[in-house]
Parts: C-alpha cells; structure tokens; sequence
C-alpha cells in the first residue's frame, strides 16, 4: 500500500513538473533572423507582434515570416540582460577598466619614438559594441622633447570567432592639448587586434593600427604608427548560450570607416604626373528609418587635396582639418548580402599658401563635395550590423579661386565602413510615412 502511494505521488509530481514547463512562440523570419517571444496578436494575413523576453515589441508582415512555433523554455537559460553571451558562447562582461602600455613611432621629416602609457574605462554595450573613454601619455624616447598628454574616446567592434580568441577593430577619437604654444591637435586612431582570456575575470587586447594627428589651428598633418597591449579588468561571467538577437529595423546608428582616395596632377618640375593618395578616416551617426534607409551626419578627418583645373600651375591646396557631411545610405536588399549605394554632400576647410612681394600670405576658404559611393553590404550575424566595401568618385570645388584658378577635386575612392544599430531610438519617427517603395 505505502509503495502504492508513493508511485501514486511521484506520478503526480511529474505530471505537475510537466505542466508546469513554460513555452513560448518562435518566429523564424525569411531573412534568416529568429525571435522567442509571446506572441501578442496575429491578424489573419496580416502583421505580427511578439514581445520577447526584454519587453521590447517588434512587429512583422506576414510575407517576412516563414513559420511560427511554440518551443520549451529552458530553465538553464537566464533571463537577466547583464551578461548576454555572444553568437560562440561567450558572455560579454559589461564594464572594463582597462590599463595598457605600448609604443608609437611617427614616420616622416620628423619621425621619432615614443614610449605609451593608458588607461580606460568602458561597457561592452552589447556583444559586437564596446564604448569607452580615457586618458593617454606618450613619452618620447627622444632628449629636449616633453611628455604630452590626451584624452580620447574609444569605440570597439568585436566579430563573431568559433575560438576564445575575438577579433576586433577598435577606433578612437583623441585630444591633444598644447598650452604652452596654444598649439592644439586632434587625432583618430583605427586599429586591428584580437582579444583573448587570460582568466575569467582578465582579458588582453592587442592591437595594431595607424593615426593620423591634425593641427586644429592649422591644418598641418602627422602620421604614426601605433602597437599597445591594454589589460581589461572585468566581472567574472560564465559561459551561457544565447538566441540569435531580434533584427532592429530602426534606430540610432552608429559607424565608422577608413578609405583611400587618389589624386593626379602636373608636376612641372618633373614633367609629369604626380598622383597623391590621401587617407580618409570617417565617423558616423544617423537614424536607421528601415532596413533599406539610413542618413545622418559624417565628420571625416583625412585630406582632400584640391588641383587647379588648368594645367598652367603645378600646385595643390590640401584640406586636413576636420570635414563634414550629410550622408545618406540605400540597401537594396533585406538580406544578408545586398548592394548598397551612398551619397555624401559636405564641406572641407583648405588653406591656400600665397607669396605676394616675397611674403607668405595664408588664405582660408571652404570646399564642396558631392560624393557618390556603390558597393557591397554584407550583415552581421546578429543582424544589427552592416560591413560594407565601396568605391566612390569625389568631385568638388573650392569656392572662391586664387590667382584667378579656381581648384577642383576628382578623385576616386575605396572604403570600408562598419554601421551598427542600436537598441533605443526606434519609435523616434513612427510618425514619418516614408513612400512604400523606399520600405
């Protein structure tokens, strides 16, 4: 009898553990994007609202979705948003404090090295984005030459590794005072490296990049080479497993890239052409209004030189102080590979050196670009992030002409930028109805 009771009773408890299992709806989109979630209402033929698990609510037509499914919830997962593993399994770890060393060489007339010391302070905002900022000295290994000093803000991409080791590119935005000489500089940094574990709670970065240092009063140019290990201090994390994240279709977005352009002019005292290749270094922000538009704001640190347009003078106008654009993006397709297509419309600062009478007299005057950019777009694993690969043609004019010349720009352009959108911002324009064939 008592045997009986107790079969009776575990037969119970089991049933009751099995009704007590949790489920929740699954929608696989055609896009390849997945999201679990409570399925809030489904019209018939028409759109569906899911809510997942952080109360964010998308909504989706009926032609993007391939099925839906109701799955078992695993207890072992954890709810909490701190924490969120990336695509391989490994939790992110939220804020970093991050001293590090290194070394930097500029190469040129004047090339000289120096010794690095840092330290920052960051988040990984999600499992691709970390935002961060701090303070660096640069010691030069070089007699009769002061220290300096500079603070900077950091942003890093992580891509998605199958390893423990991480790839990434970080990209910075620094300030360099000079109060003695009231002789100020900025300059932006992009550089490759990975990231591995030294222990649960301790990473190492090890990067590799160049930088480009622009006088703000002058627009005179320096070019380094720099190489750094930073420590990041972390919480320790465990390993969990997480859902590929919900596709933002809006919101803010951020980027940034590197590019090439070439100019070819008459060089008279060697009877031909000279081409001049100018770096581009470009940081963005903007809205994302679908997964087809962006537009938004470009500052470009790099140099657009400017030729005359005859062939009577050999010299050139060089703009290396900080430029700007309205720019605006078009992905074809809402795949993972899509053409895409770019306009950027701006201005760039150049400053003309004149001899009048044997003195050097300096000239300000604004250019205008109108660049055009076509190339490849390919989207994250997440789909919250987009590589793309362009070349563009710029063509501009500076205003006013000098010597009775005006000067032009034609040249083309190859780039690599990275945008990624993030998770707030999305309702900001719901009340804006683009045209249906721009959705």
């Amino acid at each position: 009898m008592k045997r009986l009771i107790l079969f009776l009773c575990a037969t119970l408890l089991c049933g009751a553990a099995a009704l007590a299992q949790t489920y929740q709806e699954t929608v696989y989109l055609k896009n390849g994007s997945i999201i679990k979630g409570t399925v809030l209402e489904q019209e018939a033929g028409g759109n569906i609202k899911i809510m997942t698990s952080d109360g964010s609510i998308f909504v989706y037509k009926s032609d993007e979705v391939q099925k839906i499914t109701k799955e078992a919830v695993s207890s072992s997962r954890s709810k909490s948003s701190k924490g969120t593993a990336s695509a391989d399994g490994e939790a992110f770890r939220g804020w970093r404090v991050s001293p590090g060393l290194g070394i930097g060489t500029t190469f040129g007339d004047y090339a000289m090295a120096s010794g690095v010391l840092e330290f920052g302070l960051g988040k990984d905002v999600s499992d691709q984005i970390y935002l961060g900022f701090g303070a660096q000295g640069s010691i030069p290994f070089k007699e009769g030459v002061d220290p300096s000093f500079s603070a900077f803000l950091e942003n890093r991409i992580y891509f998605p590794s199958s390893s423990s080791v991480s790839f990434l590119l970080r990209d910075r935005l620094a300030f360099h005072p000079d109060f003695d000489h009231d002789n100020h500089s900025a300059g932006l940094v992009v550089a490759p490296g990975v990231m591995f574990p030294l222990s649960p709670s301790l990473d190492m970065v090890l990067t590799g990049g160049y930088q480009l240092g622009i006088l703000l009063d002058g627009g005179t140019a320096s070019h380094s080479l720099l190489f750094n290990a930073t420590f990041d201090f972390h919480r320790r994390s465990a390993k969990k497993e997480r859902d590929l994240a919900p596709y933002r279709r809006k919101g803010i977005e951020i980027g940034g890239g590197i590019g090439v352009a070439n100019t070819t002019y008459l060089n008279e005292s060697r009877g031909e052409g000279s081409v001049i290749w100018d770096p581009l270094m470009a940081l963005f922000i903007g809205y994302r209004f679908n997964p087809h538009i962006s537009l938004g704001i470009e500052g470009c640190l790099g140099a657009f030189t400017f030729v005359p347009d005859t062939d009577a003078i050999s010299t050139g106008m060089e703009s290396t102080a900080p430029a700007f654009f309205l720019t605006g993006r078009y992905r074809f397709l809402d795949k993972v590979w899509s053409p895409v297509a770019a306009l950027s419309l701006g201005t760039a600062p150049v400053l003309f050196d004149n001899f009048i009478d044997r003195h050097r007299v300096e000239e300000k005057a604004n250019g205008l670009l109108a660049i055009p950019r076509i190339g490849l777009s390919h989207r994250s694993r997440s789909g919250n992030g987009h590589l793309e690969f362009t070349v563009g043609y710029q063509k501009g004019s500076v205003l006013k002409k000098f010597n009775d010349v005006r000067y032009t720009r034609s040249s083309p352009e190859f780039s690599v930028r990275y945008y990624h959108t993030l998770g707030f911002g999305a309702k900001a324009f719901d009340s804006v109805n683009l045209p249906e064939i721009l959705k």
